[in-house]
């Protein structure tokens, strides 16, 4: 188990009970930037965080520091691994890899509207689904193209909430939660 937060402090345990969690003996972050999440896929566990931060590491105990995503100086706010890509969220962009590993990012500008939180995958509608401030819900087959989807109250109007997290379950049934106790779905 990792667990990261703020002044780049990452804390690991082998079965997250009480008393078991100890600071990684090989943080090259430890004490700068604030980390904000972190995941595991292909081998590798990835953590992000402020001023575009990226740090990754095979055993969650020695972390390496990555240098070559040159012009990412923005906060990153979400690490996923899903259908066999690394997704990071960062104000309106979308860093993309399928190996985690230092200098193998893409960064794709979706033209989001506001700053990105939360992603998931629907295997059945074959879509990345990224949320938002501002009622931002973008989608994408292919990590590259994303297509803005509008949010509506069931009056009609257009919701401009800060949208803070999608998931997937139920077959295809999204649900996404906001600002204000606001609770969204869709299935398609």
């Amino acid at each position: 188990y990792v667990a990261v937060g703020k002044s780049g402090k990452i804390f690991i345990s082998t079965d997250a009970s009480q008393g078991s969690w100890s600071a990684a003996p090989v943080n090259p972050e430890n004490g700068g930037n604030r980390l904000r999440s972190v995941t595991f896929g292909n081998e590798l566990f990835v953590a992000v965080g402020n001023n575009g931060t990226i740090l990754n590491s095979e055993d969650g105990e020695t972390w390496i520091k990555q240098q070559g995503n040159t012009g990412v100086n923005y906060d990153l706010n979400k690490v996923e691994f899903l259908n066999g890509n690394f997704l990071v969220l960062g104000q309106k962009k979308v860093l993309t890899s399928t190996t985690g590993a230092n200098g193998s990012w893409t960064t794709v500008d979706t033209g989001a509207n506001g700053i990105l939180r939360s992603a998931t995958f629907s295997n059945s509608l074959n879509k990345y689904v990224v949320v938002g401030d501002l009622g931002t819900i973008i989608t994408s087959a292919n990590l590259t193209a994303w297509t803005p989807s509008q949010v509506y109250s069931p009056s009609g109007e257009t919701i401009e909430d800060n949208i803070l997290d999608v998931s997937i379950g139920n077959g295809n049934l999204l649900i996404a939660v906001a600002e204000g106790g606001k609770l969204l779905k869709t299935s398609d």
